[in-house]
Formats: C-alpha cells, sequence, structure tokens
C-alpha cells in the first residue's frame, strides 16, 4: 500500500468522502476522545479482560515453583513415574524416592516413606482444619487433598519435600525426564 499527499485536489476520486470523514473527527468534543494514557489503559484491562476462574490466594501467594508442582500434581500431569510412563518418557512406572513399583501421585502424597515425618506434619495441620484422611489413604483420600480448604497445608507440604520434583541426573533419574514435554523444572517459566 502507497500513501500519497494531494493538498486540496477535488478532482482525485473519494477526495469528498475524506473530506468530510476529516471534518467530523475534527468536530468530536473533546471529552468523547478516548485518553490512552496507563492509568487508562489499566483500567481498562481490569474491567474488560477479567480472569473468568477465581484462583485460590494460597496458590497465588506460594513461591511459583511450588504452586507449579501443586498444580501438576492436582491435574495428574506431574513428574510421577505413572505420567512418565504414560507419556512414554520411561519404561516402568517405578518409584525413585523409596524404590518401590508404581509412583503415583496418591503414593507420593499419602504413603511414600521418603516423605514420612513432612507428612504426619501435613495430616496435622489438616486435622487443625478439621480435614480427616482415613488410615487407608486412598482415592477419596487424594481429593480431600486438592480441596480448597486443604490447600495451604499441601502447599507447604509440596515446599518442604521433592514431590513432583524431578531427581537430577546425580541423583539417578534418567535422562527421559530432560525430554519430557511441557513439564516444568522448578525455577522455570
Amino acid at each position: 500500500m502507497v500513501l500519497t499527499w494531494l493538498p486540496n485536489d477535488e478532482e482525485v476520486e473519494g477526495y469528498d468522502i475524506a473530506s468530510a470523514a476529516a471534518q467530523r473527527a475534527a468536530k468530536q468534543q473533546p471529552k468523547q476522545m478516548r485518553s490512552a494514557s496507563l492509568s487508562y489503559v489499566k483500567r481498562a484491562m481490569e474491567t474488560r479482560w477479567r480472569p473468568t476462574a477465581k484462583i485460590n490466594k494460597d496458590i497465588a501467594n506460594a513461591k511459583k515453583s511450588v504452586a507449579a508442582r501443586y498444580l501438576q500434581l492436582k491435574s495428574g500431569h506431574a513428574i510421577t513415574g505413572a505420567h512418565m510412563l504414560r507419556i512414554g518418557k520411561v519404561e516402568d512406572a517405578q518409584r525413585w524416592w523409596c524404590g518401590g513399583s508404581s509412583q503415583t501421585v496418591a503414593h507420593l502424597l499419602l504413603r511414600c516413606r521418603k516423605w514420612r515425618r513432612q507428612r504426619d506434619s501435613l495430616l496435622r495441620g489438616m486435622r487443625a482444619e478439621e480435614i480427616f484422611i482415613s488410615a487407608r489413604r486412598d482415592q477419596a483420600d487424594l481429593e480431600s487433598l486438592f480441596r480448597d480448604v486443604a490447600t495451604r497445608e499441601v502447599l507447604r507440604f509440596i515446599g518442604n519435600t521433592e514431590v513432583g520434583r524431578p531427581m537430577t541426573k546425580e541423583e539417578g533419574l534418567d535422562q527421559a525426564l530432560d525430554e519430557g514435554e511441557g513439564l516444568l523444572r522448578d525455577g522455570e517459566e
């Protein structure tokens, strides 16, 4: 597209239309014109583009790496043996923290012996909030852990452990984790 300046040339096709539009724009009152200040833009964004879902305040206030692991664990897309097997990055779902046969979210949060002391603290905090976990520690208990009222305690547990975090190569986790697509490591955005 090429723009050419034609000073006051009434013989040019479309001149009358363009001139009329320019005159209408010039007659607009200043109060009808919108400000483009930073303050205006911020207000417009806050009112027009509000998030549709509210995020739990405990998640919003948590350290980014902890909040990311929490949301990955809750969605079933955390770095666990079961998930890595499901996406084809490992050949078995072996537990790398305690050596058992199947590392799942339920195992990591409710049963893994590696995190016994931290889990005891988690369960005490949950009892204080009147959230109780059964001795069976099954799927219903896992669902209780991801209720909004338990979020603060679960975030504290995740922050105090390495649950949902990949082992480093020095710790023995094979290179397949490095190739995992869409998985965040702590500190990455």
